[in-house]
């Protein structure tokens, strides 16, 4: 009976739970509706949810199988409830599947998986130049400068290889956008605020502009299960919610100054800053467009649309990654400051590591 489910997993007979935990989060992993482009993707990960509910409940069919002493009770007590937890497990697996497109359909309406995935495929391209900088760095600076100190560079440019090599097959596959130009100017259209709500950033102002959308993780009914000493399982459900900010036309010309603002001060101070590092022309880009759009917010009135995201926790975050920063930092020459190239070299492997294991 279990021959099939081990088949399923990929794995051999007996195989420990941790192996087939293992086994069962790479296949979900690779047959997630979110993820899977195969027409019977679904019926796959139903398959693979079956066998995993039938195989860690194994032991309790194996005890049923042994605690009769009639031949014949024994193997028709072991058969129905084998046959009743097969039909557990589908049915758990249905719902498992059926709950997850209901999130996916719920994800990609909200608009954050097509950020996500354009996100991803930036990542990607500049993951690939930035392999190619990592080995290509050294030897330049070997020629030019006589300089042999910079060889360690080739560690993480090595990974990054090894991990795009790997992810060959669907590394500029990522998947298909969920909104097109024409649904996007339709929904523009539709969505647009008639007049007849206040601007939340505005004051006084009617909300007869595009709202500002935002999506929210709502995590309910919580429950944890307990069937005996280390057996237990704990079990949530989870929906998006999505949150539609009425805006007047003026507070959206501001959030839309502001957000083009930041990204050119990004641009020029990488392109133009006479400062030698490229993280601190990027952090100093950064805090220029973020005052930028804020001088413009108080000339018209209009609250930023993220300052909720400023809390104590993230602002901590940021403090620790400047401090870190500033310590990597030979502040010597100034103007030309230079970071340590220990410090892109850990942050690159710390990052490969962050991703590799996030894959597998």
């Amino acid at each position: 009976m279990f021959d099939q489910y081990y088949r399923i997993l990929g794995l051999e007979n007996r195989a420990s739970k941790d192996e087939i935990k293992s086994a069962y989060r790479y296949l979900a992993k690779k047959y997630h509706p979110d993820v899977s482009e195969e027409s019977d993707a679904g019926k796959k990960f139903i398959d693979i949810s079956e066998a995993y509910e039938i195989l860690m409940n194994r032991k309790i069919i194996d005890d049923l199988h042994v605690s009769t002493m009639d031949a014949t009770e024994r193997k028709f007590t072991y058969e129905f409830f084998a046959q009743r937890a097969r039909e557990n497990a589908k049915k758990a697996a249905e719902m498992r599947y059926e709950k997850l497109q209901t999130e996916h359909e719920a994800f990609q309406k909200s608009g954050m998986y097509d950020v996500i995935l354009l996100l991803n495929y930036a990542l990607h391209g500049i993951l690939v130049l930035l392999s190619v900088f990592l080995l290509t760095f050294p030897v330049y600076i070997a020629v030019k400068e006589q300089y042999f100190d910079v060889f360690f560079f080739y560690i993480p440019g090595l990974l990054l290889v090894f991990y795009i090599f790997s992810e060959r097959r669907r590394f500029f596959r990522l998947g298909t956008f969920y909104y097109n130009y024409q649904e996007l100017k339709k929904l523009i259209h539709d969505e647009s605020g008639t007049g007849s709500k206040p601007c939340a950033y505005s004051q006084g102002k009617p909300a007869d502009a595009y709202p500002f959308k935002i999506s929210l993780l709502k995590i309910h009914n919580i429950t944890l299960q307990l069937s005996g000493v280390l057996r237990h399982r704990a079990s949530y459900q989870r929906s998006y919610e999505k949150l539609a900010i009425p805006r007047s036309k003026i507070s959206y010309r501001v959030h839309t100054f502001g957000s083009v603002i930041k990204i050119l001060s990004i641009l020029f101070t990488l392109a133009w800053s006479p400062l030698g590092s490229f993280i601190w022309n990027f952090i100093i880009g950064m805090v220029i467009g973020a005052v930028l759009a804020f001088m413009a917010g108080l000339v018209f009135r209009v609250r930023s649309k993220v300052s909720f995201l400023l809390t104590i926790n993230l602002i901590g975050k940021i403090l620790a990654w400047i401090i870190m920063i500033v310590l990597f930092t030979d502040f010597s020459a100034w103007p030309e400051l230079q970071t340590h190239y220990y410090f892109l070299a850990g942050f690159s492997v710390c990052f490969f590591c962050r991703i590799y294991l996030w894959n597998h």
